[in-house]
């Protein structure tokens, strides 16, 4: 079980870490007592970069009573894949305790992609994202986001002929760059569903 990073212990195994780290999940359950000194290692694997390691472990640690704190802290850690992770797993495991240190991370977050993530987290535990609605901010991401290179695979996308779209509560149009930027979103974020601003 500590060799779940690094080397995988055993040739029947090679190339096959996930089916490692769920084996190792399913013996973690037969224990009477959970295994304190595995932790750290979970806690790592937990937040990996592949989903088909952490997903496990995710769910072993589901119900654990340091889930909360371990997911606050990885939030604002400087690694985008840690954040995105963390968000990942309260997208399909909510908690409507960790929503404000959600919102703070909403705020702080500049990658495009953990931010989506994070305001699908945000909606996942039931709270409202209107606050993060403001046209302004918006406007200025967007710009940011379409002065740099396009993502892999949204050449064909014409971004110039989106149809024009207004906000429900003013009925203005919404600037097209703001459109064009959610679309590029989608393709970052490699989903056709719509994140909690659109």
């Amino acid at each position: 079980m500590f060799q779940l990073r690094g080397k995988v212990p055993g040739a029947e195994w090679a190339g096959r870490p996930a089916d490692l780290i769920r084996n190792a999940c399913r013996v973690v359950r037969m224990f009477p007592v959970f295994p304190v000194a595995l932790l750290p290692c979970l806690w790592q694997i937990a937040f990996d970069d592949s989903q088909q390691l952490r997903e496990p472990v995710q769910e072993l640690l589901s119900n654990h009573p340091q889930r909360a704190e371990q997911l606050e802290r990885v939030l604002q850690d400087k690694r985008q894949s840690l954040r995105f992770a963390a968000a990942d797993w309260l997208c399909r495991t909510p908690d409507p305790t960790l929503i404000e240190p959600l919102k703070a991370a909403v705020r702080r977050e500049k990658q495009a992609l953990v931010k989506c993530r994070l305001l699908q987290a945000l909606e996942a535990a039931g709270a409202a994202v209107d606050e993060f609605l403001d046209g302004p901010a918006l406007l200025e991401e967007a710009t940011a986001g379409l002065a740099r290179k396009r993502p892999a695979g949204s050449d064909w996308i014409p971004l110039a002929a989106l149809p024009p779209l207004h906000w429900i509560d003013s009925g203005e149009q919404v600037d097209p760059s703001i459109v064009q930027w959610w679309v590029l979103q989608s393709v970052l974020a490699r989903s056709i569903e719509p994140n909690p601003l659109t």
